[in-house]
């Protein structure tokens, strides 16, 4: 595809991305409210800006994991799992940084 320019170009090229990526993952943002409310039954109380980004790190690694299952079968995910290793990271200094309990 030549490189998008117009409004009409960025949004084919957007479904574009979106078939390729939903041919590897199949529908997996379908399923992130059904993994979120196990892994939180009672909810989750996230306010302040520490605790937003927390969770926001939090979430890119589930996606990560979950895009991961979708392909375990065929070997996983290499991607994925690089994204994951990076966000744990990323995770992990900022609960160092605000003093959060994490060994």
């Amino acid at each position: 595809m030549k490189e998008p320019k117009t409004v009409v170009d960025f949004l084919n090229h957007s479904i574009d991305i979106f078939e390729q990526r939903d041919e590897e993952y199949g529908s997996n943002y379908k399923d992130a409210g059904k993994v979120l409310d196990i892994l939180f039954p009672c909810g989750i109380n996230i306010c302040g800006e520490v605790e937003m980004t927390r969770f926001g790190l939090f979430r890119n690694c589930l996606n990560k994991l979950m895009r991961y299952s979708k392909n375990f079968e065929k070997g996983g995910h290499e991607d994925s799992l690089t994204d994951l290793r990076t966000y744990s990271a990323m995770l992990s200094e900022i609960d160092k940084e605000n003093n959060m309990e994490i060994f």
